[in-house]
């Protein structure tokens, strides 16, 4: 299994180190959205913000190699918008229970009526206790 680091996503999969750099100042700013996941075939495919309109961008992971695709105008196999994608899709794959967690369609739990007059009884004696009293004299 190939270790997906972010030096191997700057040596192998970026064109050079500008490229490098571009595609880690997309991903640092979050322009783009990861449309559609599966981790288990570990495919992501992201809507890129670019310079000329929006792209699509492709990256999937397999036991020894790394398949990307751009359609954006860039000559190269390694553009930004495929480093900015690789270097989100890492994350996503070293954290899967955290992206789990957020990304899993989950109904909030709220706090009964009993539970809200708990808590609040609670934060106003903690209240007295720590905070100081001041008069102010009116008007």
């Amino acid at each position: 299994m190939i270790a997906l680091s972010r030096e191997y996503i700057r040596t192998r999969i970026a064109d050079s180190q500008a490229v490098y750099e571009r595609g880690k100042k997309i991903y640092r700013f979050g322009s783009y959205l990861l449309s559609h996941r599966d981790l288990k075939k570990k495919e992501f495919i992201y809507r890129m913000d670019g310079n000329y309109g929006n792209y699509t961008t492709r990256v999937a992971f397999s036991d020894d190699m790394v398949h990307t695709a751009c359609d954006c105008p860039y000559p190269g196999d390694g553009c930004k918008h495929i480093v900015a994608a690789a270097l989100n899709a890492r994350d996503i794959l070293v954290d899967q229970g955290r992206q789990e967690e957020l990304f899993s369609p989950r109904v909030p739990e709220y706090l009964s009526d009993e539970e809200i007059r708990r808590q609040v009884l609670k934060d106003r004696e903690y209240r007295a206790k720590t905070e100081t009293f001041d008069l102010v004299q009116g008007e």
